[in-house]
């Protein structure tokens, strides 16, 4: 499995993909949402399969841990998701982040 993802996670460390993730996540928006297009192009997996979309989103998390965030929770400890727009379908939903 990891040979499958490898080139997602390739592309999030790449220091455009970091720049804007950091980006959004000072946006208050998804760390995600200004990448998933551009990945989509460049990197072909299959984006309609579940799995693939929850692997993009933990090395996404584990990208933005490595920069000092973590994922923004609610009261109750959930992850706070937010809607993606329609150019980054099918991912629909992608959590935000806060600086530790």
């Amino acid at each position: 499995m990891a040979r499958k993802f490898g080139s997602v996670k390739i592309f999030l460390e790449q220091s455009d993909s970091v720049d804007k993730m950091i980006k959004a996540t000072k946006k208050g928006r998804p760390a995600l949402e200004p990448v998933i297009p551009d990945l989509m192009k460049k990197v072909k997996v299959d984006y309609d399969d579940l799995t693939t979309r929850q692997q993009t989103g933990i090395y996404a998390r584990q990208v933005m841990e490595t920069k000092g965030y973590k994922v923004k929770r609610d009261k109750k400890g959930k992850n706070i998701l937010e809607d993606l727009p329609e150019e980054c379908s099918p991912f629909s939903k992608a959590s935000t982040y806060i600086k530790i």
